[in-house]
């Protein structure tokens, strides 16, 4: 007599909550797929407003940036002319006014930065080494800066440093060739 196959327990079903208590896997249903959506009058005009909005958003992030590199380059030719270093690491609210903002033609350069990195920016830089100094107001030093001799591109300048408030002001004179053309 042939053996008989061993009989198998019937399984209970997914959905029981007692093989479920017990660890017993139940097995993952997925969600019938869903129709693909037809393009809309409605979608077309979300796409075209994101677009939009990148583009703006784009654009304005450029001219916000180039402005900035723009700023730079002009504090940078201020020092140059000036012969300064660099502005103090701790150099904020920095403005420039351009020579066509002002009376005297003159370029101007207004930051606020720590008094103690002021001191020394000013000890360090060429053009302020050797200068002593004057008081106005009491609490305004000033330093006339002369144009450096073997400079071409050094101008006159004058340095003003409100102390105790950590506010400069430096103002180049405009080029020798334009005090000449304006004579």
């Amino acid at each position: 007599m042939p053996i008989p196959p061993p009989r198998r327990r019937p399984q209970p079903p997914d959905n029981d909550p007692p093989a479920a208590l017990l660890g017993a896997e139940l097995s993952p249903r997925r969600p019938a797929p869903r129709p693909p959506e037809r393009v809309t009058g409605k979608m077309i005009l979300q796409l075209i407003g994101m677009i939009l909005l990148l583009v703006v958003g784009g654009f304005y992030l450029l001219t916000d940036s180039s402005s900035d590199t723009s700023q730079v380059s002009e504090v940078s030719k201020i020092c140059s002319f000036a012969r300064l270093n660099p502005l103090p690491k701790s150099a904020t609210d920095i403005r420039v006014i351009q020579p066509d903002e002002t009376p005297d033609h003159q370029l101007n350069l207004i930051f606020t930065a720590r008094d103690a990195e002021i001191e020394e920016w000013i000890k360090i830089s060429p053009g302020t080494q050797k200068i002593t100094p004057t008081s106005e107001a009491g609490s305004i030093s000033v330093y006339a800066i002369p144009p450096s001799p073997i400079d071409d591109q050094a101008r006159a300048a004058k340095l003003l440093w409100k102390t105790n408030a950590g506010k400069v002001s430096i103002s180049i004179a405009p080029p020798r060739e334009a005090l000449q053309r304006s004579r």
